[in-house]
């Protein structure tokens, strides 16, 4: 299924069925961090895990339609093919930050941390102040 070979990329499709056939659980994914990094690198998947079955891309969770599993396995076989070819035309553009982007990322985080390290400071000071 791979038009060419892609570095990094990995599909998983895990699909537990009960004695009859019926499918119970399962799971599809595309996963490649060099196009998304986080959420294990997924950039696009499928499954039915707590409790209802839903799409992940790119790091958002949306609810779906449940059509049965055939049905859903060509909607994700149908979405990474479209994935790869818009890869193929843009030519695989990095979707990371440059560094500077990440220097002012860390920069807002670390400002962050240290607010909400000083509001716990005060927070723990004023727990204690009251247990005197």
């Amino acid at each position: 299924m791979l038009g060419r070979p892609r570095k990094g990329a990995t599909l998983k499709e895990e699909v537990w069925q009960t004695d009859d056939g019926d499918v119970v659980k399962y799971s599809l994914a595309y996963i490649n961090p060099r196009i998304y990094s986080l959420d294990n690198g997924r950039v696009l998947g499928y499954d039915n895990s707590h409790e209802f079955h839903h799409r992940h891309y790119i790091g958002t969770v949306q609810a779906i339609k449940f059509d049965g599993y055939e049905t859903l396995a060509s909607r994700f076989y149908k979405g990474v093919n479209e994935l790869w070819r818009s890869e193929d035309e843009n030519d695989h553009k990095k979707t990371t930050p440059e560094p500077t982007q990440w220097r002012s990322r860390l920069a807002a985080l670390m400002n962050s941390l240290n607010a909400l390290s000083a509001a716990l400071a005060d927070w723990i000071e004023m727990k204690s102040s009251r247990l005197k």
